[in-house]
């Protein structure tokens, strides 16, 4: 008997005789289809076999052989009619041939068939306890269970993953993405409705051809994941990723949308792939192997950081044991620090252990805003310790973390931290309370010095506001003027100061808006005097509004023959 090919109780024809069903070209074209691994799926039935082969599209084929008409009948649910069989059964036919062998009933009627039939009788809930006690009351029986469950878990079957890389890129390179003319063809035949839109019929169209093409790929790491061939699976999808990569980078003539289509549809098969490992219980000695795998080839050479992003979600999806944990990180930390902290945070997450969660968050605060969060929650109840983390979060995480800290420091325990936390607030939210915290719990304040730090335009806001606080009114006035041409939003340090120094603020719009009005100007000048007047009816001194009431309907008078101008009031609501 071939080894590996399964027993069947019907003739077999060979590949001669399989050729005298076809024509030269369907023969030829057959064997490329199978060459190329199209026959997914195969079921032996009764009589013959039925399989899922992958041409243009998916297709059921079926091959019988009809005992009383004494010659095989052929189906496929292709469209193919021009003599003979078609390409999808002649794939179909050579997997039979490479994959079967026929032998007489009679002669395979042995105790294994009896086994078989008790099998069948038995539920898996009795089978799985008659196994379990089985094995439990026989040392030698329960370790010949334990090499035949390994030996299945990382069989290889003469892998490669270069040849893999070089397959799977080959598929990936080939794909026949139908055009706008046969995709729309292919929408009209199948009967879609035409109110569609003709560019999501085509994209429709694309899709599906995709995923017809690739899908098999996919489905075969799955079922290896399922017959628990772990380590295998595991290769094939590390050779599956570093071809997507070689093929992302490729000069390929698709359009955008098309490779968008691929990426998505690998984006959701991987997460297939992940989902199905996770659930699997690695053993140490199979994950040492993948382990030095990853390492050896991918974790050496230039393009090392690119495939560490790669194969992050495949990495945390694994079982690791505390030292294979400890050597995955310090196999990554020699090419990025960043990245082994954040997986790091990432594998203690999964494993649930708290303690040993706290311990790495304690020396990752200053770097991981993940870790700053959880050990700043961790310590609330132990407050030196606490200011000791806000101490080293202030450099990295100020503005993500510093206003919900901030209420929880201590002036007694750190008042450099308590008054450089106040600071760093103020600077960054603008919020006066801050300014006043810091003011108070500096004994050797000095207005003016601080001042200083608020030159740069970006703070100018921040600067006003302490002046006006201080109610430095004069100097208020005077900084306004100093930054009115460079600001544009002057007008708001105005507003501001118009009920502490009324008179020399109205004074200073009459003045300026006369000047901007007294011949004829742009609308954007017209805008910018009209904000300014908005100014004179914010007044709370009533007197004061009132004259700013009356110099506007007078100037609207006056140039009542700019449009333009009484446009832009208008716009404003000042008429």
């Amino acid at each position: 008997m071939g080894k590996g090919k399964q027993i069947v109780h019907f003739k077999i024809f060979n590949r001669k005789l399989l050729s005298g069903y076809a024509t030269y070209r369907s023969m030829e074209k057959g064997d490329e289809l199978y060459e190329f691994g199209a026959v997914t799926k195969p079921e032996i039935t009764e009589n013959g076999v039925e399989a899922i082969v992958h041409g243009s599209r998916r297709y059921k084929c079926s091959i019988e052989w009809d005992a009383a008409g004494k010659d095989w009948d052929f189906d496929c649910t292709c469209p193919y009619d021009h003599g003979g069989i078609c390409k999808h059964s002649i794939a179909l036919g050579l997997w039979l041939i490479d994959n079967c062998e026929y032998a007489p009933e009679k002669e395979t009627k042995n105790t294994a068939s009896g086994i078989d039939k008790l099998i069948n009788q038995a539920d898996i809930t009795f089978l799985r306890k008659f196994v379990k006690d089985s094995i439990s009351a026989d040392k030698i029986q329960l370790e010949k269970f334990k090499a035949l469950l390994y030996d299945q878990e990382t069989a290889l079957d003469e892998i490669s993953i270069n040849n893999l890389v070089k397959e799977y890129l080959e598929l990936l390179s080939s794909l026949e993405i139908p055009d706008e003319e046969e995709a729309i063809d292919s929408v009209y035949w199948g009967n879609h409705d035409y109110y569609v839109e003709e560019w999501e019929m085509i994209m429709e169209v694309q899709r599906r051809e995709i995923e017809d093409q690739l899908e098999n790929v996919f489905d075969d790491i799955n079922d290896l994941i399922k017959t628990g061939k772990l380590l295998q699976a595991v290769y094939n999808y590390f050779a599956l990723l570093e071809a997507f990569t070689n093929y992302q980078k490729a000069d390929l003539n698709y359009e955008y949308e098309i490779i968008e289509m691929i990426e998505s549809f690998f984006s959701n098969q991987q997460n297939s792939i992940l989902k199905q490992l996770k659930k699997q219980s690695f053993r140490t000695e199979t994950m040492d192997m993948m382990i030095n795998t990853f390492f050896d080839r991918y974790l050496t050479g230039k393009s090392a950081m690119h495939y560490l992003n790669l194969f992050e979600d495949f990495m945390l999806c694994l079982s690791y044991n505390k030292d294979q944990a400890a050597n995955v990180l310090k196999a990554i930390r020699k090419v990025s620090t960043t990245a082994a902290d954040e997986l790091q945070l990432k594998l203690v997450k999964i494993s649930g252990n708290r303690t040993m969660k706290t311990n790495i968050c304690q020396d990752l605060v200053s770097v991981n805003l993940e870790a700053a969060e959880f050990t700043l929650n961790k310590y609330k109840a132990e407050p030196k310790k606490y200011h000791d983390i806000v101490q080293k979060i202030l450099p990295r995480f100020s503005s993500e973390l510093l206003a919900n800290v901030f209420p929880n420091l201590n002036y007694e325990i750190d008042p450099d931290l308590y008054r450089t936390a106040a600071d760093k607030l103020f600077q960054m939210t603008g919020e006066i309370k801050y300014y006043l915290i810091l003011k108070k719990s500096s004994p050797d304040f000095q207005f003016d010095h601080y001042l200083e730090n608020f030159n740069h335009y970006d703070k100018r806001d921040r600067a006003f506001d302490i002046i006006i606080e201080e109610k430095q009114y004069d100097k208020a006035f005077q900084f306004f003027l100093a930054h009115k041409k460079h600001s544009y939003d002057s007008d708001q340090y105005l507003e501001k100061l118009v009920n502490f120094l009324p008179q020399p603020c109205f004074d200073h719009i009459i003045k300026t808006t006369s000047a901007k009005l007294a011949s004829p100007g742009k609308r954007e000048e017209y805008r910018e005097a009209g904000k300014l007047l908005a100014v004179l009816l914010k007044f709370e001194d009533t007197t004061l509004r009132k004259k700013g009431r009356d110099y506007i309907d007078n100037l609207c008078q006056k140039y009542k023959n700019r449009p333009a101008m009484l446009d832009e009031f208008h716009s404003l609501k000042l008429i």
